[in-house]
């Protein structure tokens, strides 16, 4: 296929326009947040509507329209033909099939991590494969991990192109383009290596491609055993690690990176040891499981450079003094109220919190906790947790999906 880029005029920013390939042409176009907002294949126009936040609302074209339904910020199906469509998930939020009434009417086939058959189920449990592009099943754009998918390239559309079978991004910058880049800007940044390496997704590695100067440049490595991975694999996964514990409130992001980096000062680790020791960074499963991010969204770029300067063990982007010694995070609604809990409220005046000493554990002052609420990823509110009255009020307000993502000095 021979691709054809613009540039969007940030420096990093490319969008495919163009593809020509042997058995059809597209031509996408983008709108001014670089969403893409429609194509058109082969004659055939697609329109796409879509949320503040990044979600895409529905998919219109002259044969069909699409709507795609959300709770919470979660996806979980579609309207289609005046009828509602269930999605059916694996344990890595992977779309295995619909149901429809309550049935399940479609199963989808996968190898690789692209879509390979899709079955119609009827109603006494016969199952066929079923080609039409006006089937519900066909017509569906969400698919393997939960992503949109492209019917004419099998590519993930994520604010950028995936190749998932190949383990890497679609891009539009040469080896040569991406050289000039290194050398004005100085120093190998995240954007860059996405676009000249495979990435850590699909269980394949970045490693470098023989003469391959770019990608040769790209492949340092931590001496410790246990951070033995190519350079952009290690940016690849911090990176998605932070946005994952936190893509919607900046300053909480900030505050996991900083959690990341006084690990690695108290520890002597990396940043790539921090994240995968233990279960500490629930988040680092999802990143495990090929979760991609939200790439058109400013936080998913403080995630990016974060992770860059965490790697290369320099400042970050951002730094707060909330943050100062502070290692730990938690669903502070369970550490509050649990059977040893790790933050009292005593006194009626102050917070408290659990810590080891040689003598056991004791409970020491803390200064006021700030917090993020999150309700399936959506952010909520960000503010102090100044007294048990307010977090009662907030668990009331939130019910059983109250979780906040403390950080205590």
């Amino acid at each position: 296929m021979n691709l054809t880029w613009s540039y969007s005029g940030t420096e990093f920013s490319d969008l495919l326009t163009d593809i020509d390939a042997p058995d059809f042409h597209a031509h996408y176009e983008y709108g001014d947040n670089f969403r893409r907002i429609s194509k058109n294949v082969d004659g055939e126009s697609t329109y796409y509507v879509w949320s503040e936040d990044g979600e895409l609302i529905s998919e219109v074209n002259d044969s069909y329209i699409v709507d795609y339904r959300y709770i919470q910020g979660c996806l979980i199906g579609f309207e289609y033909d005046s009828e509602e469509y269930e999605y059916i998930f694996d344990d890595d939020f992977t779309i295995i099939g619909l149901k429809h009434n309550g049935f399940v009417i479609c199963e989808y086939e996968y190898a690789d991590g692209v879509l390979y058959s899709v079955y119609q189920l009827d109603e006494i449990g016969g199952k066929f494969l079923n080609t039409n592009p006006l089937y519900a099943g066909n017509v569906n754009g969400y698919k393997y991990k939960s992503n949109y998918v492209d019917r004419e390239t099998g590519w993930i559309y994520s604010g950028r192109y995936v190749d998932w079978k190949n383990g890497r991004y679609v891009d539009g910058m040469s080896s040569e383009e991406a050289q000039a880049y290194i050398s004005k800007a100085g120093d190998i940044t995240v954007e860059i290596m996405y676009r000249i390496n495979d990435i850590g997704i699909g269980g394949r590695r970045g490693e470098a491609s023989d003469g391959d100067e770019c990608a040769a440049a790209s492949s340092a490595v931590y001496s410790t055993e246990a951070s033995a991975l190519p350079y952009v694999e290690q940016l690849d996964k911090v990176s998605r690690t932070i946005w994952f514990e936190s893509g919607n409130d900046a300053l909480d992001q900030t505050g996991v990176a900083q959690v990341i980096q006084n690990r690695m000062a108290r520890d002597s680790r990396s940043a790539f040891e921090v994240i995968s020791n233990g279960d500490d960074f629930a988040a680092y499963e999802k990143v495990l499981a090929g979760a991609l991010p939200t790439t058109t969204s400013p936080v998913w770029s403080q995630a990016l450079e974060n992770a860059r300067r965490l790697v290369n063990n320099t400042s970050l982007v951002y730094q707060s003094s909330w943050f100062n010694n502070v290692y730990n995070f938690s669903g502070l609604h369970e550490a509050v109220t649990g059977d040893s809990p790790k933050f009292k409220y005593m006194n009626g005046t102050k917070w408290y919190a659990k810590v080891g000493t040689k003598a056991g554990y004791v409970y020491v002052p803390v200064k006021d906790i700030y917090t993020v609420v999150n309700e399936n990823g959506v952010s909520y509110a960000g503010r102090y947790i100044t007294s048990i009255e307010l977090l009662a009020s907030l668990s009331k307000e939130y019910g059983k999906l109250f979780n906040i993502m403390s950080f205590i000095n």
